[in-house]
């Protein structure tokens, strides 16, 4: 009987490689969800971006409300001070006035004196 030939197999060149099928589904599918991810993780950024730049503006306002705020306690503390000033000048008044009767009275006892 003579030997059947054992058949040789094809030889692969080095560069190339056999992919199967699933494999190229599984690469695309990993490809398609990286892109994705890349898409969702600019969104996100371009909306913290947008907040940000939303929240400049109050944090400057806030700062005015706060420079407000000052202004308004150096103003209640000016107008106490005021109110304080005007009672002193009432108490002056009234010395003065006291003072000014004591005056009369003495020149009408010099008067009477004389």
């Amino acid at each position: 009987p003579t030997p059947t030939p054992t058949p040789t197999p094809t030889p692969t060149p080095i560069n190339q490689t056999i992919i199967e099928p699933e494999k190229i589904v599984e690469l695309l599918t990993e490809k398609q969800s990286k892109q994705f991810d890349l898409i969702q993780t600019t969104k996100q950024s371009e909306q913290t971006e947008l907040k940000t730049e939303q929240i400049e503006p109050k944090s400057e306002q806030i700062e005015t409300n706060e420079q407000i705020e000052t202004k308004t306690e150096q103003i209640e503390t000016q107008s106490e001070q005021i109110e304080i000033k005007s009672e002193k000048i009432e108490t002056q008044t009234e010395q003065v006035e006291i003072k000014s009767e004591q005056i009369e009275t003495q020149s009408e006892q010099i008067e009477t004196q004389s």
